[in-house]
């Protein structure tokens, strides 16, 4: 997949949602993969990979890694997820209907 242009795009968008998934059944990957990727745009909608699909689906991706624990007066939590979709838009009743 080229550059998502939406990562630096400004000025970004009035609303947006963030989706975080992670891998429950790795045999239903391919046709979830199959059905979102026509969708992924680079502008309104990003996707993101985390470490758990890149393994699940066999490559490697340089500098990827899984998040660190970090240690810090306040518990900050490492929350991995093995994919995240950013949908960005001006209106919140649309990108209701989108997630």
């Amino acid at each position: 997949m080229p550059f998502q242009q939406g990562l630096l795009a400004t000025p970004v968008p009035a609303h947006a949602r963030h989706l975080f998934f992670s891998l429950q059944s790795p045999e239903a990957l391919p046709a979830a993969l199959d059905a979102l990727l026509p969708q992924v745009d680079g502008e309104q909608l990003i996707l993101g990979v985390g470490a758990p699909l890149a393994k699940a689906l066999g490559r490697d991706v340089p500098g990827l890694r899984a998040f660190p624990q970090l240690d810090a007066a306040v518990e900050n939590p490492s929350t991995q997820h093995a994919l995240w979709l950013w949908l960005r838009g001006d209106e919140r009743g649309d990108l209701l209907l989108r997630a």
